[in-house]
């Protein structure tokens, strides 16, 4: 047996499983986890939860710890950064004359990456869009 932890990191997105690593933690508790993508905080959406072991299963990756104040406050400011990155590449996705549609634009809390998500019709090249950003 043990136990999980259901992390959401957009209002209606997706759940991720991770181990507790020993804390309990309510719903509606912010965490910061590790992500494939990096340092990410999350909300508790499932708190607690007991499980049966499966020794195939890869196992989950841990909670770092309990979000703080500063740490909503630095995601809050990613936010906005995120913002201000999504104009930015819009604008130049305009000036490249991509055909492209710019869906989203995020950091991770670490401000290690910024990820941009677009849609295409057919495969572009956008190795100048990226030099210029």
């Amino acid at each position: 047996m043990e136990y999980i932890v259901g992390v959401q990191f957009k209002k209606d997105g997706k759940i991720y499983f991770f181990n507790p690593d020993g804390l309990t933690l309510e719903k509606n508790t912010y965490v910061l986890v590790e992500t494939i993508k990096g340092i990410e905080l999350g909300q508790v959406v499932i708190p607690n939860k007991e499980i049966e072991s499966d020794e195939s299963e890869n196992p989950h990756r841990m909670v770092l710890r309990v979000a703080t104040k500063e740490d909503q406050k630095i995601h809050e400011e990613n936010q906005l950064k995120a913002q201000k990155a999504f104009e930015i590449c819009l604008k130049q996705i305009q000036e490249h004359r991509l055909p492209m549609h710019l869906v989203n634009a995020e950091y991770t809390f670490d401000n290690q990456k910024i990820l941009f998500y677009f849609t295409a019709p057919n495969r572009i090249d956008f190795r100048d869009l990226v030099r210029s950003l």
